[in-house]
């Protein structure tokens, strides 16, 4: 003969059985989890200190700084100029697209890439190795010798970073001509024009 539960019997017997578990806690004085309940839990999370290998240490750096006066004086108008004047600087060009550029002997490249490894910024821009021309209308030039990574990337060797100089407020213009042996020709024109009266 069948008999049937009652219906308040069979819906207490489906009903999944809750229990209190220990939850896991990391013991802040010890490396191994133990059990607790969770009123032994902490709230906050512990401090995690992190320790690294590697010891700091000091770098060999100094810079030179070159005003617009000095680099008039001695007709420095190429990063070539500058490098036959400033010690741990070289400068070759052995191709048209990809001038080399090295401090302290570090910075070749080997490909014939757009990158510089001894980078050259101009107002705090990085400038592409075919972008470099004649450099004129600066202020001034620093050239840096020893690692300068917050500067510019791949500084590892150094940087050379130049100031573009500042409108003044009135017509002017300035004309330089050169001529040299083997019928060498170069000539620079640079013109400065207020234009507070255009923008106001």
């Amino acid at each position: 003969m069948l008999a049937a539960l009652p219906t308040t019997a069979y819906a207490a017997a489906s009903q999944p059985v809750t229990q209190d578990k220990p939850e896991a806690c990391l013991h802040p004085s010890s490396d191994k989890t133990q059990l607790a309940s969770a009123q032994t839990c902490p709230d906050r999370k512990e401090p995690v200190t992190v320790w690294g290998k590697r010891a700091g240490f000091t770098a060999p750096a100094s810079t030179t700084h070159l005003s617009a006066s000095l680099m008039q004086a001695y007709r420095m108008q190429t990063l070539g100029d500058i490098a036959e004047r400033i010690p741990n600087l070289s400068f070759t060009n052995t191709t048209p697209n990809n001038p080399v550029l090295m401090v302290r002997s570090l910075g070749g490249s080997e490909d014939e890439g757009p990158t510089l490894y001894t980078p050259v910024l101009i107002d705090g821009v990085p400038v592409p190795s075919f972008a470099m021309g004649q450099m004129f209308d600066f202020s001034g030039v620093d050239v840096m010798r020893g690692p300068q990574l917050t500067e510019g990337i791949n500084a590892f060797g150094g940087l050379v970073s130049a100031q573009s100089r500042d409108p003044g407020n009135k017509v002017s213009g300035a004309l330089d001509f050169e001529y040299g042996t083997g019928n060498r020709k170069r000539a620079m024109f640079s013109g400065d024009m207020p234009l507070e009266r255009f923008l106001s």
